[in-house]
């Protein structure tokens, strides 16, 4: 018996998985950015990049049987 890594999303769903969670977090900080937040722009594209290495990360891994 063998024991394999349980991947229940496929790539394309985890790209989806990220587009989304990236424009959500990008949409929010661009409308405090409208009301003259403006420095929640760096932090928020911090999130997206530090998110999408974690995504990165994991789907390399489950690629490794």
């Amino acid at each position: 018996m063998q024991v394999k890594r349980n991947c229940s999303i496929s790539p394309q769903g985890l790209a989806l998985v990220f587009a989304a969670l990236a424009a959500l977090t990008l949409g929010i900080a661009a409308a405090f950015a409208a009301l003259g937040a403006w420095l929640i722009l760096p932090f928020a594209g911090l999130e997206v990049l530090i998110l999408g290495a974690a995504f990165w990360i994991t789907a390399r891994r489950a690629g490794n049987d």
